[in-house]
């Protein structure tokens, strides 16, 4: 099984700084923390004993569920383009790659679909899909992409 990881792109859509005029406020949001009660490390402590099939379906939700993230109301997104959609293109290849590992039978990850569901309903609804909601989306993004990275590499 091969993986392509996503965050050797770095993901370079950040905003320019004079997108907002309040830099400070824009800074403030970065460093704050998403309003969950579920922190990201609480998915994937369980995760780190199971068998590799249940990983790779792991690995294969939590995939699809960033995908999903990206559905919604984008029109406040002020990224790169280009950089954008070879994140979402190299996203759906490395959920399809997975995909063809994973039986059919198992079952979706459900702590990891309420905690998406979660992430889009206190972030992006709450924010009205704000500029500063995607950012904190795509913060996030990178903190599951990072745990994911540790996850495969202790498969092998």
């Amino acid at each position: 099984m091969e993986f392509l990881w996503l965050h050797v792109l770095v993901w370079k859509v950040s905003p320019p700084p004079n997108t907002f005029p309040c830099w400070t406020r824009w800074e403030e949001i970065l460093q704050s923390r998403m309003p969950l009660s579920c922190p990201p490390t609480s998915l994937y402590r369980h995760i780190d004993d199971a068998e590799f099939e249940d990983k790779v379906r792991f690995l294969n939700e939590t995939i699809y569920q960033i995908k999903k993230q990206f559905d919604g109301n984008m029109k406040a997104v002020t990224w790169d383009k280009k950089n954008l959609d070879d994140f979402l293109n190299i996203l759906e290849r490395q959920f399809e790659n997975l995909n063809s590992c994973v039986s059919p039978a198992m079952k979706p990850e459900r702590r990891l679909k309420r905690y998406f569901k979660k992430l889009n309903r206190k972030v992006l609804r709450k924010m009205n899909y704000s500029a500063q909601a995607w950012e904190l989306i795509r913060k996030e993004t990178q903190r599951h992409l990072q745990r994911l990275e540790i996850l495969v590499g202790k498969m092998y």
